[in-house]
C-alpha cells in the first residue's frame, strides 16, 4: 500500500512540475501556430529534393494531409519536386499529356523537370520539335535535365568506334552548338550517354575541346578535328569523379551570369 501511494504521489508531483510551452498552444498544433512558423516547417518538411531517396509522388504525399498544409505548402513543394517526363515516341504533342495536365497555379510552380529519352530516334530532326514545344509552352525551368535511356541509342556511344557513328556526331553537335537559348529555361543538363572513353566525351561534349567530323570516301569515313561553333549559351562540363559515365554538360542561361555579375558588384560597393 505504500508503495502504490508513494507512485502515485511522485506522478502527481511530476504532473503537477511538468514543463509547459511558453506559448498555450491547443491540438491539432501544427494548424494553431503563425502562419509565418508553419512557412519555415514547410521549409524543412519539403527539403532539397533526392531523386534516390523517393519518388515525386511520395515527396508530395505531405500536401494530402489537410486543404490548408496543401494551399501554404504547394509552391514550396512544387518548386523543390524533380518531375520526370518519359518520351518513348516522338510524334507531338511531347509536353501536353503528361505535364500540362496540371492545374496552372501548381505548373506556374514547377521548376525542374528530368526528360528520359526512350525513343530509338536521337537525331537533331527528332530533337528539334520537343525543344521548340518546350520553349513555346507555359513552363518557367530554373533547371532540365536530358537523360537518353533507350539501349538502342546508348550501345554506339560506349563502342570503341563510337566516334565513327553519324547519330553520336549528330546528337552531341545538337547539344552543343544547335539548340537555341530558351528564355523559360535557365540551365540545360546533358548527362552522359554512357561514355566510357575520356577522350570520346571530349570530342562530343567538352566545349574546350574541338568536335568531330568525317569526311565520306569511296574507302569509307575520315574523321577529322573542328573547332566546336559553339551556340548562345554558357557551356561547362561538369567532372563526377574519374568514371566519366557520370560526367554531363550543363547548358547555363548567360542572364544568370549577368544577374551573378550585378549581384557581386552590389555586395562590393556596400
Amino acid at each position: 500500500m505504500d508503495l502504490v501511494l508513494g507512485v502515485a504521489y511522485a506522478g502527481y508531483h511530476l504532473w503537477k512540475h511538468r514543463r509547459r510551452p511558453r506559448i498555450q498552444i491547443d491540438p491539432p498544433y501544427l494548424l494553431n501556430i503563425p502562419p509565418e512558423i508553419r512557412l519555415v516547417i514547410y521549409d524543412f518538411l519539403f527539403d532539397d529534393y533526392d531523386d534516390e531517396a523517393y519518388s515525386p509522388a511520395e515527396y508530395l504525399e505531405p500536401l494530402l494531409t489537410c486543404r490548408l498544409i496543401h494551399d501554404e505548402a504547394y509552391p514550396r513543394a512544387f518548386a523543390r519536386a524533380n518531375f520526370f517526363l518519359v518520351i518513348e515516341y516522338v510524334d507531338p504533342p511531347f509536353w501536353t499529356p503528361q505535364i500540362l495536365t496540371l492545374p496552372v497555379t501548381k505548373l506556374r510552380c514547377v521548376r525542374k523537370v528530368t526528360v528520359h529519352w526512350d525513343s530509338v530516334l536521337l537525331d537533331a530532326e527528332s530533337l528539334r520539335p520537343f525543344f521548340n514545344e518546350l520553349a513555346c509552352g507555359p513552363l518557367n525551368l530554373s533547371q532540365l535535365t536530358f537523360t537518353v535511356r533507350n539501349p538502342a541509342c546508348l550501345a554506339p556511344f560506349r563502342f570503341k568506334f563510337a566516334l565513327f557513328f553519324p547519330g553520336n556526331r549528330e546528337f552531341a553537335r545538337f547539344a552543343t552548338e544547335e539548340l537555341p537559348l530558351m528564355d523559360n529555361v535557365q540551365k540545360m543538363v546533358f548527362t552522359s550517354p554512357s561514355i566510357e572513353r575520356k577522350r570520346y566525351f571530349q570530342y562530343f561534349f567538352d566545349p574546350k575541346k574541338p568536335g568531330i567530323t568525317a569526311d565520306e570516301t569511296a574507302g569509307g569515313a575520315t574523321l577529322r578535328l573542328v573547332k566546336k561553333q559553339l551556340g548562345d549559351w554558357d557551356y561547362n562540363v561538369i567532372r563526377c569523379g574519374l568514371d566519366v559515365r557520370t560526367w554531363r554538360l550543363e547548358l547555363t542561361h548567360p542572364t544568370l551570369k549577368t544577374r551573378a555579375s550585378i549581384t557581386t558588384d552590389d555586395e562590393n560597393d556596400k
